[in-house]
């Protein structure tokens, strides 16, 4: 069965919120919000919208959760399309409705089929790292 979660980065303590995604919802403060995460067994906590990420249901080295947003790094992908370099290649994983899930990156010329320009589809995320996010450490991919 899919596993479909989401997290975002609450308004009140900046830190990451795992679980359903929830709009218009009623917090335990009887307030209501226009985006919010459930984690189980809690009321919903309201989320900043530009923060929300599903996850990908890939996992990076050492078995951690890829969410959409997050920064990863890697080597040598053997993916068709992926990013083929020898060098330490650094992206970060987006959506499209029009071909789901995709790796960005600053340096691609964008010339690879029907994806969004500057855009590869997901090379193998267990042989990669998640270094951060674009929220948290907007550098990474700026550099």
């Amino acid at each position: 069965m899919r596993e479909i979660k989401f997290r975002g980065k609450s308004v009140e303590s900046r830190e990451w919120i795992y679980g359903d995604l929830v709009h218009n919802a009623l917090t335990s403060r009887s307030m209501t919000v226009s985006v919010a995460i459930k984690p189980d067994n809690c009321y919903p906590i309201e989320v900043i919208p530009e923060s929300v990420g599903q996850y990908t249901e890939s996992h990076s080295k050492g078995w951690k959760e890829i969410y959409g947003g997050d920064i990863v790094e890697g080597d040598s992908w053997k993916e068709p399309y992926a990013l083929k370099t020898k060098k330490i290649a650094i992206g970060w994983v987006n959506f499209s409705p029009d071909c789901g899930w995709y790796f960005c990156t600053n340096n691609l010329d964008g010339s690879y089929r029907s994806l969004p320009k500057g855009c590869r589809t997901l090379p193998n995320l267990k042989d990669c790292e998640v270094v951060g996010n674009i929220h948290d450490n907007p550098e990474l991919i700026h550099s």
